[in-house]
């Protein structure tokens, strides 16, 4: 007998074969051997979001871009995952699954500041607390002179309008001998003894040594250590249980520190960031939901518009190098205006300016979709 087909139907046929050999292909796990571009994920996995034509072009143009970004920059691994309105359209990964846990860097920042808000939210205390008020005792130290150390607020520290402009890590990387050990009280010494005796306040300078503190802030209003409170009120209740302080780098902690994969990240932006992002903090002790954005930058990211849509977002990268450590990696996440989402990672790199690139990338694709 012989079986009659169209050609429209051979060509749907082919279409998902070809589909179901690149499932195979992830699935089987041999997609982190010797794959050099982008995989995408089967598509019969995406959300009804995800089947919509528009979405689904706009989904493929972000995945090119990122493809093409990972090719023209030698890079050798990556993983991005896009989601419109909250939910799943697509993942897609170059040596690297979507799934797949690895650091974040400057990203944990983000995760350090709604867990900032959550601990305030159960205290007395407010953005407008001073470290004076909430850790006094860490201040001992502070070299005569330096009394406005103690009346930073959490706001300031927050928005990087603290005053404090060391330069954090290159200042004291010579010094460190243990990676693997958060070190919050060590590393506050070294901000006290190098931070300037003039603080000059309302100026935004990004600096790592703000989410440091931050993270100190939390374990004294939480009683809790840093990383079993952010994963308990934050991660875990968004469906987030593989997120960890990495265990070579946990001198990052708050600042840079968590492990994370793109598609949990996505899931954590999105539940804090989204349109209604400001109903996830109640207004309690004087918290006041307009003043959590401060300027362009607060909660651990920056609110910026571009192609007229405003979006939150945040970088993130490291490149080190010493005797017994090397890390080169970075990534990046964007929540825009128009409902698209899109968190990535790669490897091989620790360059600022190759995130802004890829940002770009990114923002010049969303800016085309229409409804």
């Amino acid at each position: 007998m012989v079986l009659l087909v169209s050609r429209t139907d051979q060509n749907r046929f082919v279409a998902r074969l070809r589909v179901s050999v690149v499932a195979l292909f992830i699935l089987g796990g041999c997609s982190t051997v010797n794959q050099k571009t982008l995989v995408a994920e089967e598509a019969s996995q995406l959300s009804e979001y995800g089947k919509k034509k528009n979405i689904a072009a706009t989904t493929n143009k972000l995945f090119n871009e990122f493809d093409t970004f990972l090719t023209s920059q030698d890079i050798n691994s990556g993983a991005i995952a896009v989601a419109f309105n909250g939910e799943l359209v697509g993942v897609a990964g170059k040596n690297r699954r979507a799934k797949t846990p690895v650091k974040i860097a400057s990203l944990s920042k983000a995760i350090t500041a709604v867990c900032v808000m959550k601990a305030l939210g159960n205290t007395t205390h407010s953005l407008q607390s001073t470290l004076m008020d909430i850790i006094p005792d860490k201040l001992e130290l502070e070299p005569a002179g330096m009394g406005k150390l103690g009346s930073i607020t959490i706001e300031e520290l927050m928005s990087h309008k603290s005053g404090i402009t060391i330069a954090h890590l290159s200042k004291q990387g010579r010094l460190i001998n243990r990676y693997d050990k958060e070190q919050k009280d060590w590393q506050l010494r070294n901000i006290i003894k190098w931070t300037p005796h003039k603080i000059i306040d309302g100026i935004y300078r990004y600096a790592n040594a703000n989410y440091l503190i931050l993270g100190i802030v939390i374990e004294r209003l939480t009683d809790m250590s840093y990383e079993s409170y952010c994963a308990q009120q934050v991660l875990t209740p968004n469906g987030i249980s593989n997120a960890r302080l990495n265990p070579r780098w946990r001198i990052l902690s708050s600042y840079g520190g968590w492990e994370m994969s793109a598609e949990d990240y996505l899931k954590f932006a999105d539940a804090y960031f989204r349109e209604d992002w400001q109903s996830q903090f109640p207004n309690v002790n004087g918290l006041s939901r307009s003043s959590l954005v401060y300027g362009n930058y607060g909660l651990g990211a920056s609110k910026k518009t571009a192609f007229g849509r405003s979006s939150f977002r945040h970088s993130g990268s490291l490149t080190w190098n010493s005797s017994t450590h090397r890390a080169r990696f970075a990534s990046y996440f964007i929540v825009n205006q128009n409902g698209f989402s899109v968190s990535l990672n790669y490897s091989n790199d620790g360059s600022q300016g190759r995130n802004a690139a890829i940002a770009s990338k990114i923002d010049r694709v969303l800016k085309d979709y229409e409804p």
